[in-house]
């Protein structure tokens, strides 16, 4: 092979390289906050998943997961919650979960908003969403 065949074929590899890494930083995260209650959301492999729901710590309840098929859709890390800074003691803040998507598929993914000495009653609010992974 010449050498401007060389430097061909590296510069083609150079770029599939480049196109490789720019593809793969345009799967940004999704942010879902209530008002995507009942939504499907689309997610490439590896992609993150970030919900945010107001709570407030303080009145005994709090968020649990109850369904994710986690071969499909993994939690990243425990939940945080975050008081607000601007309102009062005892006042909401935002409870956060972090997911990423592992494999094609379809899963549910449900949160329930319950006290923790209540785990028969129904919970005082839901979260879900059906998640695709293509």
């Amino acid at each position: 092979m010449s050498d401007s065949g060389s430097q061909s074929q590296l510069l083609r590899i150079t770029l599939l390289i480049g196109l490789a890494a720019f593809v793969a930083s345009c799967t940004k995260s999704v942010y879902l906050t209530a008002t995507d209650n009942s939504r499907t959301v689309a997610l490439v492999k590896g992609q993150r998943v970030a919900i945010s729901l107001e709570a407030n710590s303080t009145t005994g309840y709090h968020w649990e997961l109850a369904e994710c098929d986690s071969a499909i859709l993994a939690p990243q890390g425990e939940p945080t919650y975050a008081a607000s800074r601007t309102s009062p003691i005892g006042s909401g803040g935002q409870a956060s979960w972090r997911f990423r998507a592992m494999a094609r598929g379809k899963t549910e993914l449900r949160l329930v908003c319950r006290r923790s000495w209540e785990n028969e009653s129904e919970p005082g609010r839901t979260f879900a969403v059906t998640v695709v992974v293509r």
